[in-house]
Order: structure tokens, then sequence, then C-alpha cells
């Protein structure tokens, strides 16, 4: 990982003063976990073609990084998806209950949750940037072929910087919006809406552009080599998901354009989209995290409860009782014991802090021999179960309970879970939640579980649902430190949430 950013940057605004302080500034890539291979030098980058291409290849992986960093463990924390009493990189505050306020503070051991999505997305904004103004200055690419990949460049540029804006207002209540001709002097903080817009704004343009550039191929990311065809779905697939993530209520959420999203999930992923792991370079580091298994056979960050419960309502409570050791669960879903392994050893988890929030499972479904940083490893970024489900919320949202049971019904739920069909009659959210908690767990980037909880008030109450600039951020600029969550304080969810 490389975490320099933080350790380096004094003040966020005035590094804005300069695209080139910026671009140096901006090394990203995780957070003290792999050195980025990609890196350039950034100065020499902003003139020499052969060099910013290398720099967008860095930007995207940053873009990448953004939504699988080892700190996404915390989203799924907080969303619960697994558990811990662990006070290692204060995981047990974002698992505790009742639900505390985000401690933004800069010698803060959790602040990392925080600071590493805002340095990885603010870098590959940057690195999109710096690719925008050259094409822009009137210069071009070839690759070594001598073919003219100028538009290409900026499609693969654009898409990048959108997909970072949008997740910067997925996840952040406020961010700064930078275009490579802004006057980087006189910017202002723009709030998620706006964000979310501009990155919808770009990654569309960058569609565009995709469609318009001859002989087109993404293979910015590592491993990643799409033709215009697989481009398309995928665009459109990080469309319809961060468009879906916006609201932070239940009512905010009943304002989205559903017509728009499902469009885009309709022309989205027709399979599932995994990544190969580049050693050294890119792997999923919070499915590496959130299911690393113990010597002593337990997880790491274990299953939370809430995923048992689910599975298997009648025999596995919402809260872990006060003594005793809970059996396997008894569920008439397959996946559940294909996807979870059950284990009697606690690990980390320790009794005095909070028995209430232990669990008995771990996910196993992703992991090879305990990794995904081997080559080899399969790391799943969309799976086609996750457009099925936008696409039944999508309906649900906009009265067609009918095909929103069917899209379910298309789905892993009925093939590999061996479940009952949905009928338009039952209570749609509950399943779409069971879905997003089995089908879904460690399978669609760190935030989607915790957007799909607030946007239908099923956070517990006092969970944070949404973060507030990083301190260091705010400690550097001169303004006023504030945060989220905690029982009856802002931004916090109201309501016990999936628990009612």
């Amino acid at each position: 990982m490389n975490f320099k950013l933080y350790r380096n940057m004094k003040n966020f605004k005035l590094l804005l003063a300069s695209m080139l302080i910026m671009i140096l500034a901006f090394t990203s890539c995780e957070d003290l976990e792999v050195e980025n291979l990609n890196e350039p030098d950034r100065a020499r980058a902003l003139s020499d073609p052969g060099d910013l291409i290398s720099l967008m290849k860095s930007g995207t992986l940053d873009s990448y990084w953004g939504i699988t960093t080892s700190w996404g463990t915390h989203f799924h924390l907080m969303a619960d998806q697994i558990t811990t009493t662990n006070k290692s990189r204060q995981f047990w505050d974002f698992a505790e209950e009742p639900r505390l306020r985000l401690q933004n503070d800069p010698n803060y051991g959790g602040l990392g949750a925080l600071t590493s999505p805002w340095s990885n997305l603010n870098s590959a904004v940057v690195s999109s940037n710096a690719v925008l103004s050259y094409i822009n200055d009137g210069n071009t690419f070839v690759d070594e072929n001598d073919n003219d990949i100028t538009k290409q460049m900026e499609a693969g540029a654009l898409f990048a910087k959108g997909f970072a804006q949008g997740y910067l207002g997925v996840i952040f209540d406020k961010a700064y919006i930078v275009d490579f001709d802004s006057d980087l002097g006189n910017l202002e903080l723009q709030p998620y809406t706006a964000l979310i817009d501009e990155g919808i704004a770009n990654m569309q343009a960058g569609l565009a552009a995709a469609n318009a550039a001859p002989n087109f191929k993404y293979d910015l990311m590592v491993n990643v080599d799409m033709d215009i065809t697989e481009f398309t779905k995928y665009a459109n697939s990080m469309l319809a998901r961060i468009a879906s993530q916006e609201a932070r209520t239940s009512a905010e959420a009943a304002t989205l354009d559903w017509n728009q999203i499902l469009t885009w999930a309709n022309n989205g992923f027709t399979e599932d989209f995994y990544i190969e792991t580049s050693p050294g370079n890119w792997f999923n580091s919070t499915i590496d995290w959130a299911g690393y298994v113990l010597n002593s056979g337990a997880g790491y960050l274990p299953t939370d409860l809430k995923v048992a419960h689910l599975a298997d309502p009648v025999n596995i409570p919402q809260v872990y009782p006060a003594t005793g050791v809970l059996d396997q669960a008894d569920s008439p879903d397959a996946r559940f014991e294909q996807y979870f392994t059950y284990t009697t050893d606690f690990g980390y988890l320790r009794p005095e802090r909070n028995r209430g929030i232990f669990s008995n499972w771990y996910n196993s479904r992703f992991m090879t021999n305990n990794t995904m940083s081997e080559a080899g490893d399969q790391n799943p970024q969309f799976l086609l179960a996750e457009i099925q489900m936008l696409k039944a919320e999508a309906n649900m949202r906009l009265g067609n309970n009918v095909a929103a049971a069917a899209a379910i019904n298309n789905s892993p739920r009925t093939s590999v879970g061996g479940l009952d069909p949905v009928l338009p009659t039952d209570d749609l959210t509950y399943i779409l939640h069971y879905e997003y908690s089995i089908e879904l767990d460690l399978a669609a980037g760190s935030t989607t579980q915790w957007a799909f909880m607030r946007r239908n008030d099923l956070l517990q109450e006092g969970t944070p649902f949404m973060f507030p600039i990083p301190a260091t951020e705010l400690e550097a600029t001169g303004l006023e430190l504030y945060s989220f969550g905690g029982i009856g304080q802002e931004g916090g969810a109201v309501g016990n949430g999936w628990k009612n």
C-alpha cells in the first residue's frame, strides 16, 4: 500500500492552486498495502504522452482502490455484513452497538476509513484531468503501432474521473469538483448530489467518446481488455450502481430517477464481471481482509449475525446470546452453507466488550489459499445478480412488482439457492435486503450494502449514513471539524432499521 498523500499533504486547497503540485501530491494506490508499479514521475508525465498513459492507468487503478481498499471493511461493519470487537484499525467502533459517532480526528486510529477513499478517488480525478488537459491543448496519443488513440484515452479519462466523482458523492457529504480548466484558486465545496450529477455526466461523456473512438478498447485497468460492447455494459452497470447509491434515506430514494436507473441496468452486464489479481499491483483488498481466516479456524472479521439470522430467522437471533454457542443455521437456502463457513472458534471476538455482536460464521466464497493477492485469483467487481437486484428495486419503486419479482427469480436465489419463486405480493424490500446480504456479500464494492440499507432505512439507529471530509483535510484548510452518526445525532440513521 501507499499512503504518502496524507503524510505529505499540508493543505489540500493550496495544492489545488497548481495542477502540477496536485499531481505530485496524489500518489495513493490503496494505503500501505502494495506498491503502485504503474506510478510514473508525475511532473515528467505532464508533457510525455507515454507517461501520461501510465499516469492514466495509475489513476484508473486508484479509482478501483477507492471501492476495494482494505478500509472498505468499515462500510461492511456499519452495514452489519461483518462484525468484530477487534480494536485494530478501530474496527470495533464501527461494529459496536448501540452505534457510535464517527471520530473525525486527525489522530484517530480509524481515520483511514475516511482518508483511504478520499485519497484514492481524488487521485483518480487528478490523473484524469492531466490527460484531459493534454488533449485539450491539441496533443494526441498513439499506440505502439502509431494508431491514434486520443479518443480512446479521452474516454478512459472521462470515465475514471466520473467514476471517482460519483463515488465521492456516494461516500462523503461534500467534496471539490475539479476540472482540468477549473479556477483552482476559487474552488468551493459541492454537496454529494452535485458530485454524483457531475460524475454521471462525465461517465456518460466517457461512454460517448468511447463510441466515437475507432477500434476502441478499454485496457487502462490491469487485466482488463474490453471492446466497445463490453465497455458499454460496464459503463451502464456502474451508472446504475452509483445513481442508486445517492439517497441517504428512503424518502430521498423515492425522488431518484428510477426509470433512468432501470434503463442503465437493462443495458448493463449480462454475466458476472471478475478481474484477475495483478500481484504487487491490484487485488480486492476488502475481500482479502474480510474473508481472511485465522489459524484457529475463526474468521478475522466474521460474517455478522444479521446474515445468519436472515438465512434462518427461526433458530438464529438478532443478538448473540449472553451464554453458550449457537449451532449451525438450518437454512432452506443452499447458498448459506456454500458461501459461509460455520465455526465455534470466536477468534478476536471478546465477550467483555460486547458478546451481543458475536458470530459463528465467515465468508469463504471468494478466497483461494486464504488470500486474494495471488496470480489467478478472481476478484468480483460486478455480479450479474447485482444487475438483477437493481432491476428489481427499480421496477418495485416504479410500481411494477411483477417485473421486480421476475428479476429476483432470474437470479441465483432460485438457481443456486433453490428457494421458492418470489411472488409480486411478497415483501420485496425484505427480499432485496436478503439478496444483498447473502448473494452480494463482499461481491459489489465496499459501499453497496451500506448504501442499499440507508436508502431503505435499514441501517441501525445512529449508524453514519455518510462520511464527513476527513479531519486531516479540514485541519489543513482551517475548516471546522465535524462528524456524523451516533444515536440522535446529525448524519445518524433513525430507527432500529433491519432489527425492527
